[in-house]
């Protein structure tokens, strides 16, 4: 849950966001986000992980995930981009989000995955 801004430094909540397309995949792509988000708790990071905004609840507007996605990007040190990122319109508005705030952009390569 996205916490109340009182100093600058509050801003940055969470080292990654993790990003991809969701749409038209099986169960909405959330496994890939999970595998991920899994990961890199494992390995000590925090991590805001989309498929579980709004509880894993998939039958709100595109605007309301968009909107909350928004808030979490800006609250994040690092992205990391699914494959198949480039497909989706939330993941590009994401990535535009990310590169004007500076945050470190990664990618997700599909052998990487296996």
């Amino acid at each position: 849950m996205l916490q109340p801004i009182e100093q600058p430094e509050d801003i940055v909540q969470y080292d990654y966001y993790i990003s991809g397309s969701m749409s038209g995949y099986d169960d909405h792509n959330f496994p890939a986000f999970n595998r991920e988000a899994n990961r890199l708790r494992e390995e000590g990071f925090t991590v805001f992980n989309p498929a579980e905004s709004f509880n894993g609840n998939t039958n709100h507007e595109w605007e309301d995930y968009i909107r909350v996605d928004t808030m979490a990007v800006a609250r994040c040190e690092n992205i990391l981009m699914l494959p198949g990122w480039r497909r989706s319109r939330g993941a590009c508005f994401e990535y535009l989000i990310a590169k004007t705030l500076g945050l470190n952009i990664h990618k997700v390569r599909i052998e990487d995955q296996e």
